[in-house]
């Protein structure tokens, strides 16, 4: 069908992309972690922040920033939020005094619990609908789909998901490898095809050395 003659309904419509369906479940799901630790007066992306220190991914906004692949403004902003509400503080760093360490306060420290079980909770209810095989297709389809993108999916779901490694079956052991098991010494005979192709590579080198000879002689 050409061009021209195409009409609207042989054209992909917005509901035929599958980045359409990706979008809307991420929004639902981030909707849902976003009820979930309003409960506990954070949000998602505090959460980042919060669990990256919990963690010891990284103490500079530098790190964090790599860590949840943001930019270094938002991550502080980010921690200023967080340092009003007594979940982070921040120290000057001794060997660097331009620097400053970042690190969960007491309070923070125990949110961290009830914080870590809201988010399995929402990770469980939004995957429910898959069997637990299911589970690991969909993670182990994810994460090509993320590499192909030049993303490294890291983390506990990603390394379960992944498909398993079919391992390599053993190689049948050389000849001369058994014989030397047994104590016995065997040798390899050659082929008849490489015994002539042999001699004839060996023959223009006689022939070479009768022809020198000859030349000898008439001097």
């Amino acid at each position: 069908m050409s061009e021209s003659r195409r009409t609207p309904s042989d054209i992909n419509g917005l509901y035929d992309h599958a980045g359409y369906w990706l979008n809307r479940l991420q929004a639902e799901m981030h909707g849902q972690l976003e009820r979930r630790l309003s409960t506990h007066g954070v949000t998602a992306a505090q959460w980042g922040v919060l669990i990256g220190l919990y963690q010891g991914t990284s103490q500079t906004v530098r790190g964090l920033a790599s860590f949840l692949s943001v930019d270094g403004g938002a991550v502080t902003r980010l921690i200023d939020r967080l340092e009003s509400k007594g979940l982070v503080q921040r120290r000057v760093d001794r060997a660097d005094r331009r620097s400053v360490i970042l690190s969960l306060s007491e309070a923070g420290e125990a949110l961290i619990p009830p914080l870590v079980q809201a988010v399995d909770e929402h990770d469980a209810a939004s995957l429910g609908g898959l069997t637990a095989a299911e589970r690991r297709q969909f993670l182990a389809m994810l994460s090509r789909l993320l590499m192909a993108q030049g993303i490294e999916p890291g983390g506990r779901p990603f390394a379960d998901g992944a498909a398993p490694k079919q391992e390599a079956k053993p190689e049948a052991p050389a000849a001369p490898i058994e014989a030397a098991k047994s104590g016995k010494k065997e040798k390899l005979k050659p082929d008849k095809k490489e015994k002539k192709k042999s001699k004839k590579d060996k023959k223009p080198k006689a022939d070479k050395k009768k022809k020198a000879k000859k030349k000898k002689g008439k001097k």
